[in-house]
């Protein structure tokens, strides 16, 4: 194989040293391509040159500079010798300055050369650049040293605060004085003198709790004498005064002996589907829930049986059941079953003890959470009455309305202040609610009467239009954030909540009908917003009691046990209030429409009294207005200048006489007022000689005419 002869290149001698010159010659630095300026004034005829914010000036000099004129344009070149220091604090011109052989140090540790000449106030922030003598000084320039630490290198000396002359002022100084400096002093007995003074002075104000901490007393001599006080402020409004409620102990409670026997239920469910099985209903039972008085079997029917065959056999499984009722919901609401409500053999007795002794319903804050009772899964039922936001409740004499009214006041009296809920009870009855006589939840006296009880309606009315009148003035738009906006002015008035409870509507429907619908419609439409709220109870569940106004209104509903299904579509707007067993069951619908089966909390007489007779003899009550107040606010009534000065007086006469009538019946149509106003007015008439007295069955007629009527109405 023959050999390749490769040509290699040799460089010359005056090559390569031209190579070794350009290595050894420095790469020059790349200069940085800067655009030329654009005023958006003058456009390009203005001098261009670059501009880049550095540490020579401040960019803020030059950015109007453009819409100078040329010859008021600032040169760079006058401020490339100075500097910023920023890391510095501000220089004070007016202390005197300490020299050094090359330097000059203020107080405030800020270094000027001796050369330097003292500058105005006007450029505190410029100061000559110095040429650097020592590495010491440029350590100085380049990193920032707290001005105090360099002190020690420096003749001055701090002088110690002569604290003898203020001690015993505590207002003027804070509590405690710390050294937050460690010196190096020649002298030793100086810096002992120092420390004896601050442990003086801190002995001395160590129990001054109206002085926040300022900026401390230290070695070098700074003394804050202002320091700033904290200004406590006082309420305007009336503080709430201590209030223990009654003990738990006066409570009855549930055996705790007592054992649950499943065996009557394992039997009814064998019933069920014997019954089933003889009807030829496909389907079984699948679970069953035991409550308190009833058991809720969920029957599971087999695909294509429709629901409404259960119905159909509800008098079969009654009479198998030997059940005194029987409820059947087809189906049960958010579950594929249909539930039947079977009455247990042993019912159960359900305390209000029981269900109100909870840690975490005592505790909960909220003053207006009632018991109410258990459902069929055996869990409490609460009310928040404050969220209800009005209630309606109805039933026969017997089914336990009365009790489940006693135990949402008894617990009202258990978590509430007085001064955070006031009660307005309205008894017709007379013998409700005397065992709530005198406690200090009471705004007012126990209301009997139909004309006070109209009068306290009118009087919750202008509260409320007070109270809304009183939010606007804050800006604020419901009685929890008013709360709020009272917890951070405690200077604001304190309101507390109002509960109005009416045993019995249709007695004061009777009386006076018009009066006492429109003011409960007025107070279900707006109040709640005030905190406000309205309970209303009545055996008499008819449309001339509950009518759609009311019932529109009034969200929550408790139907217990009525006697005909009529009475439960006017309470609950369906039937089933008729299959209820009495004696507390009930069904409770919220004011979401979710309604539930609840076995209501029984509280006796007995233990209403004890708790009564406790709270009696530890607090006095205190109203929000007397009967006094309302019998001077209702108008009608025994007097007759009451109806001389009523509004609709003269309207009343000149109907009367025009239409030649005094039909006290035809006048409330009218007028749509109540029975006793009317007949008030008619009194006064006859006193005035317009209309005859009473004729018995006969009308009265009117003895004159409007000439004689203007007569008479110009002499009163």
């Amino acid at each position: 194989m023959n050999k390749k002869n490769f040509y290699i290149p040799q460089v010359e001698k005056e090559e390569k040293k031209v190579i070794e010159e350009v290595k050894e010659t420095p790469k020059a630095e790349p200069q940085e391509h800067l655009e030329g300026f654009v005023s958006p004034i003058y456009g390009k005829n203005v001098k261009d040159e670059s501009y880049l914010p550095g540490e020579g000036y401040r960019s803020s000099i030059r950015q109007y500079d453009s819409f100078r004129k040329k010859e008021d344009r600032i040169d760079p070149n006058d401020y490339k010798e100075y500097i910023i220091h920023t890391d510095h604090p501000k220089p004070n011109f007016d202390e005197p300055l300490t020299k050094n052989n090359e330097q000059t140090i203020r107080s405030d540790g800020a270094i000027i050369p001796n050369n330097q000449s003292s500058q105005n106030d006007s450029k505190p922030i410029y100061q000559e650049k110095m040429t650097v003598q020592s590495n010491e000084v440029k350590q100085q320039e380049d990193e920032y040293v707290p001005p105090l630490a360099r002190i020690e290198e420096t003749e001055f000396r701090p002088v110690a605060p002569k604290v003898e002359e203020y001690i015993g002022k505590q207002q003027t100084f804070p509590k405690k004085l710390e050294r937050n400096v460690s010196l190096e002093f020649n002298e030793r007995n100086e810096e002992q003198n120092i420390d004896n003074n601050i442990n003086q002075f801190n002995q001395n104000n160590q129990e001054d709790e109206n002085i926040e901490e300022t900026p401390i007393i230290t070695k070098t001599g700074r003394v804050n004498l202002e320091p700033r006080k904290t200004e406590q402020v006082k309420p305007v409004g009336k503080k709430k005064g201590k209030y223990n409620p009654p003990s738990i102990s006066l409570l009855r409670r549930k055996p705790k002996d007592q054992i649950d026997d499943m065996s009557d239920v394992q039997k009814q469910r064998d019933i069920i589907d014997e019954t089933m099985r003889q009807f030829s209903i496909g389907g079984h039972v699948t679970h069953f829930t035991k409550g308190p008085t009833v058991t809720q079997f969920e029957v599971q029917l087999n695909p294509g049986v429709r629901y409404a065959k259960m119905s159909q056999i509800q008098e079969n499984l009654q009479g198998n059941l030997e059940a005194t009722s029987l409820r059947i919901q087809t189906p049960i609401p958010g579950k594929a079953a249909v539930g039947l409500e079977v009455p247990n053999v042993k019912r159960e007795m359900v305390y209000f003890g029981d269900i109100l002794d909870n840690k975490e319903f005592l505790n909960d804050g909220n003053p207006m959470n009632v018991v109410l009772g258990i459902d069929i899964a055996g869990e409490p039922v609460y009310l928040n009455l404050s969220s209800m936001p009005h209630g309606l409740i109805a039933g026969t004499t017997g089914s336990g309305k009365s009790v489940c009214i006693n135990a949402i006041i008894s617990t009202i009296l258990y978590k509430a202040h007085p001064d955070d809920v006031k009660l307005v009870l309205v008894d017709p009855k007379r013998v409700e609610f005397t065992k709530f006589a005198n406690i200090p939840h009471l705004a007012t006296p126990i209301i009997t009467e139909p004309k006070l009880a109209t009068a306290s309606l009118k009087w919750a009315v202008e509260e409320m239009e007070s109270r809304y009148r009183l939010f606007a003035s804050l800006g604020v738009s419901k009685y929890s954030e008013y709360l709020e906006y009272e917890q951070q002015d405690p200077t604001i008035k304190h309101i507390p909540y109002i509960v109005i409870i009416i045993d019995e509507l249709a007695d004061l429907i009777v009386t006076s009908g018009p009066e006492v619908e429109e003011s409960i419609l007025r107070l279900t439409q707006k109040a709640r917003a005030a905190a406000i709220h309205l309970i209303v109870a009545t055996q008499r569940p008819s449309v001339n009691i509950i009518s759609g106004t009311i019932k529109t209104n009034i969200p929550t509903r408790i139907a217990f046990r009525v006697q005909k299904q009529v009475d439960s579509q006017i309470i609950l707007d369906h039937g089933g209030a008729e299959k209820l067993l009495g004696n507390g069951d009930m069904l409770y619908c919220d004011e979401t429409g979710n309604e539930r089966r609840i076995q209501g909390a029984f509280i006796s007489g007995m233990e209403i009294k004890n708790i009564v007779t406790e709270i009696q003899d530890t607090y006095d009550a205190e109203y929000l207005f007397t009967e006094e107040d309302l019998t001077s606010r209702s108008i009608g009534g025994d007097g007759s200048n009451d109806a001389l000065n009523d509004e609709i007086f003269e309207q009343i006469a000149t109907y009367v006489v025009e239409n030649q009538t005094a039909s006290i019946n035809a006048l409330q149509k009218t007028f749509r007022c109540g029975f006793n106003r009317i007949q008030a007015i008619i009194q006064k008439l006859e006193e005035l000689g317009v209309v005859s007295g009473s004729l018995g069955n006969k009308a009265r007629e009117v003895l004159v005419d409007m000439d004689g009527l203007e007569r008479i109405l110009e002499s009163l």
